[in-house]
């Protein structure tokens, strides 16, 4: 999905859903975070191969998680 939200580009958004495995009950909150963050930033590299995403110079990727209670927001490389 591409669209324009700053007016000097097109923006693009990718939504993944994950569902936590309850029988990890010994995972902290961290773990699982990190975890979840390492999912999403193997994700988004696959994505960014795609032709119309690697020609865009100076890509920002982010992720933006809700674990916990907590929105989580991380700039990915």
């Amino acid at each position: 999905m591409a669209f324009n939200v700053t007016g000097k580009g097109p923006s693009y958004i990718f939504e993944f859903r994950y569902v936590r495995d309850t029988s990890s009950k010994d995972k902290t909150k961290e773990k699982v975070r990190a975890d979840l963050l390492e999912q999403a930033r193997k994700h988004l590299e696959f994505y960014v191969t795609d032709d119309n995403l690697r020609v865009i110079p100076d890509l920002h990727r982010y992720v933006l998680m809700y674990t916990y209670g907590e929105f989580f927001l991380r700039e990915v490389r």
